[in-house]
């Protein structure tokens, strides 16, 4: 699969990138979700998102609002944050795939990613 991997945090993000990739996914990855949305703009061939909540320019949340006003449709959009309490909102909450607090072990992202991997072969 091809997942996007958008997290501030650079130490983070190269260690998830490198982990999803040697699960044998493709990787791309973003420093902010502003940087996303840019590349989602030129590639929305992404099988998958995988998004931090906090950074600076545009959070996770908003990132996920500009794509729904933006495109006909999203990714499975896992949103990953340390403050996940902050998504109260209901109608957030089903914005995304699922929700889950930093820190996550990789073999529950794994898990996530095969799930969203037997969906799309439906």
């Amino acid at each position: 699969m091809k997942i996007l991997i958008v997290e501030d945090d650079k130490q983070l993000l190269n260690l998830t990138e490198g982990l999803i990739q040697g699960m044998g996914h493709e990787t791309c990855s973003a420093n902010n979700g502003w940087n996303a949305y840019e590349i989602l703009k030129d590639d929305f061939t992404f099988d998958a998102i995988i998004c931090d909540f906090n950074m600076p320019i545009m959070t996770g949340l908003e990132l996920r609002l500009k794509i729904d006003s933006e495109f006909e449709s999203c990714p499975p959009f896992i949103l990953v944050s340390g403050n996940i309490e902050q998504i109260t909102e209901i109608e957030h909450k089903k914005m995304f795939y699922c929700l889950l607090k930093k820190p996550s072990g990789i073999s529950l992202i794994e898990e996530k990613l095969n799930e969203i991997a037997k969906l799309s072969m439906l």
